[in-house]
């Protein structure tokens, strides 16, 4: 791959190509949500189990 191959963004570096394509912000929301939600289930339990 050539140096002319390279795409740059607007600030001069290179973009680099992986592939994909980034998630949209709500559904890290969601997952972030989600683990809130785990912990607190796992919280409440240990603390059930472990008076």
């Amino acid at each position: 791959m050539g140096k002319e191959d390279l795409r740059l963004d607007e600030s001069g570096r290179p973009v680099e190509e992986d592939g994909g394509h980034r998630l949209p912000g709500w559904v890290y929301g969601l997952l972030l949500a989600l683990l809130v939600v785990i912990l607190l289930g796992v919280e409440s339990i240990l603390n059930w189990l472990l008076p």
